[in-house]
């Protein structure tokens, strides 16, 4: 007999197995947060489904396991998610044995292991940026100590953002689209931008002074947390 099993808009943090999809089993994921498991989600043999959708999967040992399972096509669905900080592999698979389009994914990634391209459909996205706007924050340092202070970077709820020198600047958001969601000025202080109003995506902060002398360009990445 098949169970069902959903889960939406919630955070899994600290487990060692967050999300086990077991024999007969139709899981959908959409919206979550899985952070700081053993395994994110583990896809057992002779799993029924798996769909997993615009979730967040980071800072784990292992972000998605699949052993030998026997999914048609239409069974194993991620897509729209963000990988990042998992300490072995995004998605791991343990068997070699399934066809080349056995596994639909799409979703982006940062981190040393690179996922295996190979049985997988779909665009898989490096973040290039991830890694140097994590130890940027982290040590403190900016590539220029004129340039604007924008943390953090990835963000889930808000951005701060200011000028060493505490002047006077205008801040511009573009989406991937190139259409400005959002202009605003500062008078010299620190500012602090939602991000309540817009989607995970990437977004790029248009930083220039008052008299359009000097300006700045910098990707930030919103990833949207699950409400508590």
């Amino acid at each position: 007999m098949e169970s069902k099993l959903i889960i939406h808009n919630t955070e899994i943090d600290s487990f060692g197995l967050a999300i086990p999809v077991r024999m007969f089993s139709n899981v959908t994921v959409t919206n979550t947060d899985i952070r700081n498991c053993g395994s994110g989600i583990s896809v057992e043999r002779d799993a029924s489904s798996l769909y997993v959708t615009d979730c967040n999967i980071y800072d784990n040992i292992c972000g998605i396991e699949i052993d030998n399972f026997d999914f048609t096509y239409d069974g194993l669905l991620i897509n729209n998610c963000n990988f990042w900080g998992n300490d072995m592999d995004v998605v791991y698979v343990f068997s070699d044995s399934f066809s080349t389009d056995s596994i639909n994914m799409e979703y982006n990634w940062w981190g040393e292991n690179p996922p295996d391209t190979t049985q997988i459909i779909g665009n898989i996205d490096y973040i290039p940026w991830l890694s140097d706007s994590i130890e940027q924050i982290q040590d403190g340092k900016l590539e220029n100590k004129n340039n604007p202070i924008i943390f953090p970077n990835p963000a889930t709820k808000y951005v701060n953002v200011s000028l060493p020198d505490n002047s006077d600047f205008w801040v511009g958001i573009i989406d991937i689209l190139g259409k400005r969601v959002l202009l605003k000025r500062s008078n010299g202080e620190p500012i602090r931008i939602s991000g309540n109003h817009l989607s995970s995506g990437v977004y790029y902060f248009h930083i220039y002074d008052l008299f359009h002398s000097k300006s700045y360009n910098k990707k930030v990445i919103f990833f949207k947390t699950s409400a508590k």
